[in-house]
């Protein structure tokens, strides 16, 4: 049977690129102004656009995994996944029993859908002998903490405040920065830290989206390599869609 897979990760990514060079534009014109209104109005774009830059990028790379799981992955594969999950020996343990369906996609989280590609794409590789990501080192490492920095931004913030009463709870209360800007998840800002980014979401600034452009080039060469150059193929990242038989 025929399919058709539509692609959009190069589009995506080549949105992120667009809005870095506006973020640099407002950054040009914002310098340039003797009015503060006007150059408070350009300063406030040019962190939207960074920050939006960096969700444009997240989203390509996601898309890239999710068109490549779906033209690549092979079946058998799927099958045993259960298997090695039980091998598997850091504490986060990836998901059980996930099997290739026709137009269904691999809904598992973005983190696992990297570190489970070149071994599901690969007819002869096997995770237990071939080496891939490092899991808590290089360029996954970085990238696992990308992923913390998108949740920041997309999932619910809820800080507690007293309310007359206090209310005592088994993880540690919110901390606020040197700038006094309110950290909600200590995690969050250790790899902000470590990544050398803002803590701050809203003041996302452009080399902020630099450092995080670059970690993510990196992660798509990585996969790349280990998937023998079909990633950054011309058929396959410059190509609207791919049209294959299953």
């Amino acid at each position: 049977m025929a399919e058709t897979i539509i692609k959009h990760h190069r589009h995506y990514w080549e949105d992120a690129d667009h809005l870095i060079k506006m973020a640099r534009e407002y950054q040009s014109r914002a310098e340039s102004q003797d009015d503060i209104a006007q150059k408070e109005y350009f300063l406030y774009w040019k962190y939207r656009l960074a920050r939006m830059s960096f969700i444009a990028r997240m989203m390509a790379v996601e898309a890239l995994l999710n068109n490549a799981l779906e033209q690549y992955s092979l079946q058998d594969k799927f099958k045993k996944l259960e298997l090695l999950a039980k091998q598997f020996p850091h504490r986060e343990r990836f998901p059980r029993n996930r099997r290739k369906r026709a137009r269904r996609p691999y809904q598992v989280p973005l983190k696992w859908k990297l570190y489970l590609a070149p071994y599901l794409c690969e007819s002869a590789s096997r995770m237990e002998r071939d080496e891939y990501f490092q899991y808590d080192a290089g360029s996954y490492r970085k990238f696992r903490q990308l992923i913390m920095v998108r949740n920041e931004f997309v999932h619910t913030r809820v800080v507690e405040h007293e309310i007359g009463i206090i209310m005592r709870t088994k993880s540690p209360l919110p901390v606020a920065d040197s700038d006094g800007l309110l950290i909600a998840d200590q995690d969050y800002a250790d790899c902000c830290e470590e990544l050398g980014i803002d803590k701050d979401p809203l003041c996302f600034r452009i080399d902020n989206a630099i450092v995080c452009t670059q970690a993510m080039k990196r992660i798509v060469v990585e996969l790349n390599d280990f998937m023998t150059g079909r990633i950054l193929s011309k058929d396959f990242w410059d190509s609207d869609q791919t049209d294959f038989f299953v």
